[in-house]
């Protein structure tokens, strides 16, 4: 029922009455839709702050992954740098080339992520009355951050291996 906000008292006492009337053996159960609002909301609050989290780990050990495969590749292919600074490459050309290498699977990882993005998106926003509308738009967003993200994690190993003196690393080998 509604009761108009000017007279709360006076319609929770006729509302009372009527139940008295109506049902006198049992009591009533009565709720305002604000408080019943509010718990839901602190239910979705609870859950989107579990989520938030685990986003970030899961941000924390990607990034930490894409640190590990970047020192491990660019120590992997001095030899190559090397040769290709011997042969006129320049800095920029050689990081150019080891971060296209590394936005490859980060490209493919998120193509394949999107279904299951949007599968779960949809199921999500399918508890609510009034819903969003599903766009293009945070999936591209997403592509976009991940890429910032490995090209931070990679561009400095990238530039690292890409400064060592060619003559340094094709005399050792």
């Amino acid at each position: 029922m509604r009761v108009k906000a000017s007279d709360v008292s006076g319609g929770l006492a006729a509302l009372d009455a009527l139940w008295r009337r109506i049902g006198p053996q049992t009591t009533s159960n009565r709720k305002f839709m604000d408080d019943l609002f509010n718990q839901n909301y602190e239910n979705f609050a609870r859950i989107s702050a579990v989520f938030v989290g685990l986003s970030f780990l899961a941000v924390v050990i990607s990034v930490t992954g894409l640190f590990g495969m970047a020192i491990q590749v660019a120590s992997r292919r001095v030899h190559e740098i090397g040769v290709r600074k011997s042969v006129g490459a320049r800095t920029g050309q050689i990081v150019a080339m080891l971060l296209r290498h590394f936005s490859k699977p980060v490209l493919v990882a998120n193509l394949l992520a999107w279904p299951l993005a949007y599968v779960a998106a949809k199921q999500y926003l399918g508890i609510f009355i009034h819903r969003i509308a599903l766009t293009p738009v945070p999936f591209v967003l997403s592509l976009g951050v991940a890429l910032a993200i490995a090209w931070l994690s990679v561009g400095s190993q990238a530039l690292r291996a890409a400064r060592v003196s060619p003559a340094n690393v094709l005399r050792a080998d």
